[in-house]
């Protein structure tokens, strides 16, 4: 919801990664960010920040989340 994603614009981030010094309001964009750590092939998602080991579902994710989502964007930053 619009709602939960406002957390994101807060200054405080409680999951830190211990790779790198990214940080996360949400523990499972840190397992997904983690993942960018592994040597293995990643498919990143443009509009937001979720990673993905299979091509095909980045795609179901693209067109799940993003296409024609446009009307629920922040009015912050514009993510969908």
């Amino acid at each position: 919801s619009l709602e939960q994603h406002m957390v994101i614009h807060t200054e405080e981030r409680e999951y830190k990664c211990d790779q790198c010094p990214k940080a996360f309001n949400w523990k499972s964009n840190l397992i997904r960010h983690q993942m960018s750590h592994d040597s293995g092939k990643r498919f990143e998602c443009e509009n937001c920040v979720k990673v993905f080991t299979d091509p095909s579902n980045l795609q179901r994710h693209i067109r799940s989340q993003h296409v024609g989502a446009r009307a629920h964007a922040c009015p912050d930053c514009g993510k969908t």
